[in-house]
Parts: structure tokens; sequence; C-alpha cells
């Protein structure tokens, strides 16, 4: 699809030439005549440059407009036409294989086994960076991940952005039954 925004831009630079050019006439004219009847006197015009430097700084101004509106509707566009049904929450269950307590001072890593429960893209084992911060519950209740170890079931919420990127929005400690 060729951008109709490029033809609004060329109509402006047309118009730009167009009165630029036609105010050198009228003040080519004007001057010839001021020249021939120097006995009259004639209201000064502003030299053609002056014209030529005000209509560039209206166009810029108005290109920047037309650019944001254009720039702004499209992006609402594309993020309305990409946003259907591409973000996802999901639960999936799993047993934890392996934790290491701060890697970094703000993250750990935890490995997961997935359970038969799950959806077919999550029977696997998954490695997940946990951020300090994140929500850690068991019953309710808040819990630390100091209080998870090796073998506990978990649910463990994904929240799925636009890129396909998978944050962990909430981890949950399961009863043992």
């Amino acid at each position: 699809m060729f951008p109709v925004y490029i033809f609004a831009i060329l109509g402006l630079i047309l118009v730009l030439i167009i009165f630029c050019v036609v105010y050198y006439q009228i003040y080519k004219h004007n001057i010839n005549k001021v020249l021939k009847n120097s006995t009259h006197s004639h209201k000064p015009m502003p030299a053609p440059f002056h014209i030529a430097l005000i209509t560039t700084i209206i166009f810029l101004l108005i290109a920047v407009v037309i650019s944001f509106v254009i720039g702004f509707g499209m992006g609402y566009r594309t993020l309305d036409n990409d946003s259907e049904g591409e973000t996802d929450v999901n639960t999936i269950y799993a047993q934890i294989k392996e934790i290491q307590e701060n890697i970094t001072p703000v993250e750990s890593m935890m490995t997961v086994e997935t359970i038969e429960l799950n959806y077919e893209p999550y029977h696997k084992e998954l490695t997940f960076r946990l951020y300090k911060g994140l929500m850690i519950e068991q019953n309710d209740q808040s819990i630390s991940l100091s209080d998870l170890k090796a073998g506990d079931f978990v649910s463990i919420v994904l929240f799925t952005d636009l890129g396909g990127v998978e944050d962990i929005i909430k981890i949950e400690l399961l009863d043992a039954e």
C-alpha cells in the first residue's frame, strides 16, 4: 500500500513553489512599474527571499502537523490490528526442578517441569527469571522465594505480550494434595 500522506506533502511542496513563483512575478511587475514611473509613490513589497523564508517555515510547520496526525492515526490503527488476541494470560502447572536464588541482587532463576494439565506448547521443561517483588503466594498468603524448594508443585501465571515475550505475573505454591 502506497502511503497517502506522501501526496499531501508533495501537494504542499507544489503549493509552496507556485506561491513563490507567483509572488516573484508580482514583485518583478511592481519593480518594473516603480522604475518606469518614478514620480508615483508605491507601497514597498517584501523581498522575495523573505516571502520564500516565511512560506518555507509555514510549510515545515504544516508538514510536521500532518506527519504527527498521520503517524498517530497509523500507530493506533496498527496497535488495534495487532492487539486482537495476541496478548494472553496463561496459567501453567509445574513441578519445581531447581531454584537458583540471588544470581544478581534483583534476579533469581527457576527451572520447572510442566505437568500434563497444561496446553501442548507448555509440555516441557521451562526456565524463568524471577525478579524481586514478584508475587508468590500460598493459600492467598504472601510467601518468599526461599519458601519454594525443588519438588514443590506450583501454578505460574504468565503474561505474553505482543512481541511474544512471556513474563511471570504470579507464582502460587500448591498444596501437596
